[in-house]
């Protein structure tokens, strides 16, 4: 109990030097356009140039930074400067970029893809920060990338479950026609017209690409006006004929 007294006694007697260095803090940390600072630096090893630079950013003290960079390694964590660490160890050098007030992560990362634009660090995996029209880019360049890919992972599944996505398509379109056949009969007049409308504004183009041969098959000496018409033609039995005699 006496404990408790003295203790709540020199509570009272620091209680003004208590809020002097808490509205100290609260002032230097949220009242200024609540900003806070933060630390861009750059990894090497000067005796191997080779093996790259790395650049961060942190709102630690870089000491501190560094000791939880050689921890994460030592935890097998995944990524070019960890793999780095565990070849050549943890007696690398670092270098303070810059100190900067940032009032968010975003813009701390902003200041980090700012120096990695300009070092071109190669240990570092992806970007610090990407725009809009950065990841519009990077999606763009992903699709191109895998759309060979995709378009014949989707053509063999398709002809491996040719059979089951038939039964799928009739169950589908049987229920479909028995609660709402209204809907039916104008979905086909639709993709009806539709199709005459593509073939009417398609007809010189498809023609122009039968006369250029544009989409040919060199084996039959047959000429495709579009490219559905020369992948239906590879899998007839014309076309197999004469590529296996």
């Amino acid at each position: 109990m006496a404990f408790r007294v003295l203790r709540f006694l020199n509570d009272l007697k620091n209680e003004k030097s208590i809020k002097q260095n808490y509205t100290k803090y609260i002032s230097k940390q949220y009242l200024m356009n609540n900003s806070y600072p933060i630390k861009c630096y750059k990894i090497w090893w000067e005796e191997k140039p080779e093996i790259g630079e790395y650049v961060g950013s942190t709102k630690q003290k870089l000491s501190v930074r560094m000791v939880n960079h050689r921890q994460s390694a030592k935890k097998n964590q995944s990524g070019k400067i960890y793999d780095a660490m565990r070849s050549y160890g943890g007696a690398f050098k670092y270098v303070l970029l810059g100190e900067y007030p940032v009032e968010n992560y975003e813009q701390q990362r902003m200041y980090e893809q700012k120096w990695m634009d300009e070092l071109k660090p190669a240990l570092n995996m992806i970007r610090s920060y990407k725009t809009v029209e950065d990841h519009k880019q990077e999606q763009q360049r992903s699709y191109l990338k895998y759309r060979d890919k995709r378009i014949e992972d989707a053509r063999v599944y398709r002809r491996k479950n040719a059979t089951y996505l038939n039964e799928q398509r009739r169950i589908k379109y049987n229920t479909l026609l028995k609660n709402n056949p209204e809907y039916v009969v104008k979905e086909k007049q639709r993709q009806k017209d539709n199709a005459s409308k593509y073939k009417s504004n398609n007809r010189q183009r498809h023609q122009l690409a039968r006369e250029e041969g544009t989409y040919r098959c060199e084996s039959c000496n047959y000429n495709a006006g579009r490219i559905p018409e020369l992948q239906t033609h590879l899998l007839s039995l014309k076309h197999q004929r004469n590529t296996t005699t």
